[in-house]
């Protein structure tokens, strides 16, 4: 059984697992503007959307992180948030004794509280079977195995508990072929059939009646995130969703870059092979720098590829989509990048289903298959969620598009949609043409935060409207 100890922070550090800050919570401020290409019902994330549970939350998990990889301290196995609006709180998963750790621990969670942000947040350790480094040893020794790609594993990764390791495999045969590769760790693995997909859609809806307002389906330059965007491979044509409007660090201006899914793009056309607007045909841009460890890839904006520097708006479509109208738009500012954990609450907003909330991080440490329309296959690292009520959190037609937190003012970008971790988590579709597949369980790289991040990979910053 494992076990929690409890305290208050008023008693002496010694023997002790739970501590609880106390300060006010400030708001985070933020600034939207209205926008003209929207209809009058759209407009920026209304305040009752902000959780400041969430914000606290995250701000102590980020300092104790901090302070755990600052110290080097071996016994580290998670980190789980609770965002809960009246009880916010982060969870330590650990194995072996904590107290000894607590006080540098509780300086650097005091330090959050200070900054006027992470008040009223419990933080607790529990006791976990392995590290985080033991477990990260087994995925890596999996994935670099010469025989990895012939085993049929989909997707694998672990959860901030720490209990074990989980692997999906596409089929029963691959069962046994997992079984072989990974052999007898001393580490527990939980094998399931669950074959993974990504959320491109080959064959996009037909044009429809160009709305009265442009909107997600017929927007102009600058790009927002959730557009429909359409490339083809051959004279096929496939449908995606754009991301994040995005620019070199430390250079905010031309040249502007759009994110879009690297399962989307066509490697051998690298460089050449185009994206544009589903309803008015206007150029978006050419792929350029491609990701895998993320499957993002950027547009580059350029002549003569529409207006020169537009390609990557600060702004991104929440709310509804359609292809006939733009009722139900929402023109929300961007306003900077965040790390997320697991626990943390995040909406998507995809061309074909516009947007979902309510979809929960299970694990940022999880890995999954993906390959580009050319079929050439790569391993994404990142996060896996769930939609709490199992309704939709994407579908296909939606890879590339924005995975977001709600703040004040405005979203702060987490990643973009690239997959759903098994076929079978079918979720009702939102949006428009309802057959064509959604699920409730859903796939992502991280925006920033880590070291495989796409920022940090790509060497490109979010674009804002500060």
């Amino acid at each position: 059984m494992r076990r929690i100890t409890t305290i208050r922070t008023a008693v002496a550090l010694g023997a002790t697992a739970v501590f609880t800050l106390g300060l006010t919570v400030a708001a985070a401020a933020g600034n939207a503007t209205a926008a003209s290409r929207v209809t009058a019902n759209g407009g920026q994330v209304s305040n009752d959307q902000v959780n400041s549970g969430q914000l606290a939350a995250n701000t102590v998990a980020q300092r104790l992180q901090s302070a755990v990889s600052a110290d080097r301290l071996p016994g580290f196995a998670g980190i789980e948030v609770d965002p809960s609006p009246t009880y916010p709180g982060v969870t330590i998963y650990w194995r072996g004794r904590v107290p000894s750790l607590l006080p540098r621990l509780a300086a650097a969670a005091g330090t959050a509280a200070a900054s006027g942000i992470a008040a009223g947040v419990t933080v607790r350790f529990q006791q976990a079977p392995y590290t985080q480094a033991q477990l990260l040893g087994l995925q890596n020794a999996i994935s670099d195995s010469r025989k990895f790609d012939e085993a049929g594993i989909s997707s694998m990764g672990f959860f901030p508990q720490a209990t074990g390791f989980w692997i999906n495999v596409n089929t029963k045969a691959d069962l046994a072929k997992a079984h072989a590769l990974v052999g007898h760790p001393q580490i527990p693995v939980h094998y399931a059939v669950s074959p993974g997909a990504m959320l491109s859609l080959p064959v996009p809806a037909p044009l429809a009646i160009a709305p009265k307002h442009p909107g997600r389906y017929k927007d102009t330059a600058p790009f927002w995130g959730g557009d429909f965007i359409q490339s083809k491979h051959g004279a096929t044509p496939y449908a995606c969703s754009s991301g994040f409007g995005m620019h070199n660090t430390g250079k905010k201006g031309a040249p502007w870059f759009m994110l879009t899914a690297a399962h989307c793009m066509i490697l051998t056309e690298q460089a050449s092979q185009r994206f544009w607007i589903t309803g008015n045909l206007k150029n978006v841009g050419v792929t350029h720098f491609f990701s895998p460890d993320d499957d993002v890839i950027s547009l580059f904006m350029d002549k003569p590829y529409g207006v020169p520097g537009a390609g990557g708006g600060s702004y991104i479509y929440t709310g509804a989509t359609s292809f006939t109208n733009s009722n139900g738009q929402k023109a929300t500012p961007v306003l900077g990048a965040k790390k997320v954990f697991a626990g943390d609450l995040v909406s998507t907003s995809g061309a074909f289903s516009g947007q979902s909330n309510g979809i929960k991080i299970q694990t940022t440490t999880w890995k999954w298959n993906a390959a580009t329309v050319d079929g050439i296959g790569y391993q994404v690292l990142g996060a896996l969620a769930y939609q709490i009520h199992h309704l939709n959190s994407a579908g296909h037609g939606d890879s590339g598009g924005p995975v977001f937190i709600q703040v004040k003012g405005g979203v702060e970008a987490v990643g973009i949609i690239s997959a759903t971790r098994s076929t079978a988590d079918k979720a009702p579709c939102t949006g428009v043409d309802p057959g064509r597949g959604c699920y409730w369980s859903l796939e992502f790289p991280l925006m920033t935060g880590t070291s495989t991040s796409i920022e940090t990979e790509m060497k490109l910053s979010v674009n804002t409207t500060s």
